[in-house]
């Protein structure tokens, strides 16, 4: 009775049989189970008798006579089995057979149907994902595509006007490639780009061709700008991005902005300015001047005329800095849409100028990031309120009063002997035309070997080694610049410049006490950074 008791309580099915192969023991389970009928299932029924039974019912599909002789073969040989069957019914049992040491054998029957549906759902599901990512690389396989055959039309387009102009410009200028063929990474041409088109426009140029070179260097502003801001984008989406908290004085930031928006506001019946506040914030203060400057810059897109207002208000334990303007508005249907990508209030003839619709999506992100939340409202026809909430800081903690423009670059750079280490030779022949436009004398080299022996000839350290950090053989700037240094034996200042994103590598450079440029450069980062260094 216990052991009948302890069978029935089993959730899995149980049969006994014998060293006769005849049945002894089992439990409903079993018999539920196996749909066996109550003739085939009491004391001494044969175990031919049941796998006879479960044959003539399909149960072992058209060679039952083989499956039935491999099991009493396996039982003759007392061989444990383990093994998963399909019934007539669709169920999926995973059978069990145990020799018992007194002669005779258990086997166990469990229910796996859900498991094996799930296994199935989940297989399907992986080939539908599979099926999925092989359409999208395909997808993604043919944008790339497209978009290379664009870079080649545009670097076309600008070897075309560069050949063009080749008669008025110095001779050097006309053998370099401006914008070589397209590669994989778009930061190296376009980086190109801007070192050749900013040593032009700092040539004495006829009018025409000045006016061209502006329209060329504002082009490339654009793509940078745009590059610029989807990577921003893509870093922020992916949190690679982390804020560096601290206290300081709001009225820091708003001065300089207002300073900084000032001129690009002013035109008739147009202004912008900031009110004064006193208080101490704790926030970053780069990321939330990108804010507020993506925000006053969105505020002089959509006032033709009127007045643009920087202030600030307190709100409990929190800061809200606000942009009041008077411009076009925003229908109240589209409050929300326009912090999407790419979303834009409808076009109007009033509007100062088109941009690219990432501004918000920009600030939104940093916003999250930061922790900030931020608002707007607006009444179409009458101006627009954006405004970010910031919290309070400590005033004891403040940190000095700091200046938020950028640096003034000096003439320090007059006669300086700089080596320029880069395996790109359009890169090579950018970086020599502008800095020669600057006074400099210029090394140029693609690895560490050739500086040192350009450096042997002239007989003197440089004042300045400017590197790239991916170089050719998987050396880098890094490597180069302290080979240099070796051979010179002292300190000679030295940066890096990369199109490299990798916030690892950021780290690498910072602690071997570098400063890193990005690429596409800013002439003027560039240069502001190198009379620093030589100062």
């Amino acid at each position: 009775m216990l052991l009948q008791s302890t069978l029935d309580n089993l959730t899995q099915g149980v049969s006994v049989f014998d060293r006769q192969f005849k049945l002894v023991a089992w439990n409903d389970r079993f018999v539920d189970l196996l749909d066996l009928p109550d003739w085939l299932v009491r004391p001494g029924a044969s175990f031919r008798d049941y796998l006879q039974f479960r044959a003539e019912r399909g149960d072992y599909g058209r060679d039952s006579d083989v499956a039935i002789a491999a099991r009493l073969e396996k039982l003759r040989r007392r061989e444990s089995m383990k093994l998963e069957h399909s019934m007539v019914n669709g169920t999926v049992l995973e059978v069990r057979r145990d020799p018992m040491p007194g002669g005779g054998f258990v086997s166990t029957y469990s229910d796996i149907t859900e498991r094996k549906q799930a296994a199935q759902q989940l297989q399907e599901a992986k080939q539908s994902l599979e099926r999925r990512v092989a359409e999208r690389t395909a997808e993604l396989t043919e944008l790339n595509r497209k978009l290379r055959q664009e870079i080649f039309e545009r670097s076309a387009i600008e070897e075309a006007l560069r050949l063009a102009k080749a008669e008025a410009e110095d001779a050097n200028l006309s053998k370099t490639r401006f914008l070589a063929a397209a590669s994989h990474d778009l930061l190296q041409p376009l980086n190109a780009a801007r070192l050749f088109v900013t040593a032009l426009t700092e040539r004495p140029l006829g009018g025409k061709e000045r006016e061209f070179a502006s329209r060329i260097d504002g082009a490339l502003g654009s793509v940078e700008a745009l590059l610029g801001t989807l990577l921003d984008i893509s870093k922020l989406d992916a949190g690679a991005v982390a804020p560096e908290r601290t206290d300081f004085r709001i009225d820091d930031l708003l001065t300089a902005l207002a300073q900084e928006y000032a001129p690009i506001a002013r035109k008739p019946a147009s202004s912008c300015g900031s009110g004064p506040c006193s208080a101490v914030v704790y926030s970053d203060p780069t990321l939330l001047a990108r804010v507020l400057r993506n925000l006053l810059g969105n505020a002089i897109r959509y006032t033709p005329s009127g007045r643009i207002v920087l202030g600030c208000r307190r709100r409990g334990e929190r800061l809200s800095i606000e942009t009041w303007d008077t411009g076009i508005g925003i229908p109240p249907g589209s409050l929300e849409e326009i912090f999407e990508e790419f979303r834009q209030v409808a076009a109007s003839d009033q509007r100062r100028e088109k941009g690219c619709g990432l501004g918000l999506a920009i600030v939104k992100r940093i916003a999250r990031v930061l922790e900030h939340p931020i608002g707007v409202r607006s009444q179409p026809g009458r101006g627009s309120v954006f405004a970010i909430e910031v919290p309070l800081g400590a005033p004891a903690n403040a940190l000095p009063r700091r200046s938020f423009s950028a640096p003034v670059p000096n003439d320090s750079l007059a006669s300086a002997l700089v080596v320029v280490v880069e395996n790109q030779e359009d890169i090579l022949a950018g970086m020599r035309e502008l800095l020669q436009g600057w006074g400099c004398r210029v090394l140029t080299a693609t690895d560490a070997r050739t500086a040192t022996l350009g450096l042997a000839r002239l007989g003197r350290a440089p004042d300045i080694v400017v590197a790239d950090y991916h170089l050719d053989d998987r050396l880098t700037g890094l490597a180069v610049i302290e080979h240099i240094r070796s051979r010179c034996a002292r300190q000679v200042p030295a940066m890096i410049i990369t199109a490299d994103r990798n916030p690892a590598l950021l780290e690498s450079v910072r602690r071997q006490g570098l400063h890193l440029l990005k690429k596409p450069l800013k002439p003027a980062k560039l240069r502001a950074l190198m009379s620093h260094l030589l100062a």
